[in-house]
């Protein structure tokens, strides 16, 4: 994890620098588009490099920690109980939905804040930058004005979403007293056999079982949650990648064409 945590930090830092020579290179032309104004490219500087992330770096290593964590968490139950981990085994893909689910809520409560955060950000900044021109003018109530309809758009959303959120959070929590009951209900049952029983088992078995599946199945379900951040993380190198391969009609950077031999001054 910190080798793939420092590759990533390494990345983004390269995708910025990358990003930011590739817009001192366009011609004056492609800043006037409203999509290239001085906040809207602040901010996918900012944010578009850093959802690469959301494919490499850390993100990765976490990904490959749950999957062997579950693997091995099913070979460890097998070994110990391998009747009591076939009756769970029903119940893990309920356990990796409620992992997904209770991820996903506690991601969803912090993505509602930013939510529109590209339009609302280049408000700010432009009427920081031109703060003399706004105070001048007088126009300070529009810029505020046009900030608050920005951030009311995320805020309402965010009202209507918390009770599902709740709900989604409420659901993964129940899920593990549902595996409470299953564990511990069967495994009353294998305690009560007799030894040889082919059933029997002893409580601290039960216990090593409850604790790989379960917590086995809710690592994994949130391991899948990392699915939408992957594409955020594609969509984000396909924009970065597109401003990359742009060429300007009249680049700086170019050293091709005619080039005088010879500057003489006259005074």
């Amino acid at each position: 994890s910190l080798c793939l945590g420092i590759a990533g930090e390494n990345l983004t830092a390269r995708l910025r620098t990358w990003s930011f020579r590739t817009f001192l290179r366009q011609d004056m032309s492609w800043f006037d588009k409203e999509e290239n104004s001085a906040g809207a490219l602040t901010t996918k500087l900012s944010t578009d490099a850093s959802l690469v992330q959301g494919a490499t770096g850390s993100r990765l290593g976490t990904l490959v920690e749950i999957s062997v964590a579950m693997l091995l968490s099913l070979i460890i139950s097998f070994v110990y109980s391998w009747m009591l981990t076939l009756v769970l085994a029903g119940f893990i893909p309920v356990f990796m939905l409620a992992g997904f689910l209770q991820f996903r809520a506690n991601a969803e409560s912090i993505k509602s804040s930013t939510d529109s955060s590209t339009v609302a950000g280049k408000i700010v900044i432009e009427s920081l930058v031109n703060i003399r021109t706004v105070t001048s003018l007088g126009i300070q109530s529009n810029f505020f004005q046009s900030y608050t309809n920005e951030i009311r758009g995320p805020y309402k959303r965010a009202l209507i979403k918390s009770p599902v959120l709740g709900a989604a959070y409420g659901f993964s929590q129940g899920v593990l007293y549902l595996g409470y009951v299953v564990t511990f209900g069967f495994g009353a049952y294998q305690v009560t056999r007799q030894p040889g029983d082919i059933a029997h088992s002893t409580f601290s078995n039960i216990f090593v079982v409850f604790t790989a599946v379960i917590f086995g199945a809710l690592g994994a379900g949130q391991a899948s949650s990392f699915a939408p951040d992957y594409a955020k993380a594609k969509q984000s190198a396909n924009r970065i990648f597109a401003l990359l391969d742009r060429e300007p009609a009249i680049d700086g950077y170019s050293e091709d064409g005619l080039k005088p031999v010879s500057i003489h001054m006259y005074l």
